[in-house]
């Protein structure tokens, strides 16, 4: 499914992307060319009969209104919602449906770590990390530049100098970037695996091996299970 996912929103933008624009521009219109294509797959999971069809329509315009109900509203998650009014919702501690998450998270990523926290968003449990790391006021941060806004502002709130490196074409953050922008200033780097897609993390922890000292941080928001 991925492949042909990742195949077809290729070709959407071969086909209406002229040689001039951007590359800023050219991740834009990819978002909205990703968007659009998760909203048809689940479209077509819970309908069947249109597996068929291509997953999504070629448009050479990346102005049009862009929407996408979410969540998927549906009996079963309808049904979970009510259970769960009759359960723990964990106020005072781990148990209940929190402890049940934490544990099934863990164990899917196969993580060889001590804990797992679960968090209300994934701007909160980066704003966690950020304090966690101790990162305070002239503190240099390296975040790539295409990512979404909240993998750099809680950071912000603490006093920090963001640093912004430049992206490959795929849109994960450049090693190069990475290495030509560190100082002694540098605190931490993140970096973020953009919809889905690894960053280099074998060039850039090569990088960051010449400076045992900086924290390095991976915004997985996107990625969960990527290989």
């Amino acid at each position: 499914m991925f492949e042909e996912f990742y195949i077809q929103v290729c070709s959407v933008l071969a086909g209406s992307l002229p040689s001039s624009i951007t590359n800023y521009t050219a991740y834009r219109i990819r978002d909205r060319v990703v968007t659009r294509t998760l909203q048809a797959i689940y479209q077509q999971a819970n309908n069947r009969e249109t597996k068929t069809q291509p997953l999504i329509q070629h448009t050479s315009s990346a102005s049009e209104p862009l929407s996408m109900e979410w969540p998927i509203i549906d009996e079963a998650l309808e049904k979970e919602m009510s259970n769960q009014l009759h359960t723990s919702i964990s106020i005072y501690g781990n148990g209940g449906v929190f402890e049940d998450f934490e544990i099934e998270f863990k164990n899917y990523h196969d993580a060889n770590c001590s804990y797992t926290l679960l968090h209300n968003s994934g701007t909160n449990a980066l704003h966690a990390l950020y304090f966690a790391a101790g990162l305070s006021p002239g503190d240099e941060v390296i975040f790539p530049v295409y990512t979404f806004h909240a993998t750099c502002s809680p950071a912000m709130q603490f006093g920090i100098k963001p640093i912004f490196c430049d992206a490959n074409k795929n849109g994960t953050v450049s090693p190069s970037a990475i290495a030509n922008a560190i100082t002694t200033k540098t605190k931490a780097v993140v970096v973020t695996h953009m919809w889905g897609i690894p960053c280099d993390m074998d060039a850039i922890c090569s990088i960051l091996q010449q400076w045992p000292d900086i924290l390095l941080f991976e915004d997985c928001s996107h990625a969960h299970g990527a290989k």
